[in-house]
């Protein structure tokens, strides 16, 4: 038996990478909740730098294979409130 992380192979619902970030102070106290303007800039840099994340959300291949239009990994690079994957509006 071998365990594996890896994502399925076809566009089905799987696992997947969910990276949750959070930013603190020296005190260990949330940055984000008393500095929306740190929020924002910490928000930009994050999608700035999406497409070269990417190695991270989708180090196989079957994982970057799955960044396809209509399955469950994000197409966009976008940010939203909602917990389902950002899309375009297009």
């Amino acid at each position: 038996m071998a365990i594996t992380f890896m994502a399925k192979f076809n566009e089905l619902e799987g696992n997947s990478c969910h990276i949750h970030l959070s930013l603190a102070g020296e005190d260990g106290s949330p940055l984000f909740a008393d500095e929306p303007a740190i929020f924002d800039a910490f928000l930009a840099g994050q999608l700035a730098c999406m497409r070269e994340l990417t190695l991270f959300f989708a180090p196989h291949i079957n994982s970057y294979k799955r960044f396809a239009e209509g399955s469950f990994a994000p197409t966009a690079v976008a940010w939203g409130t909602t917990t389902g994957p950002a899309r375009s509006a297009s």
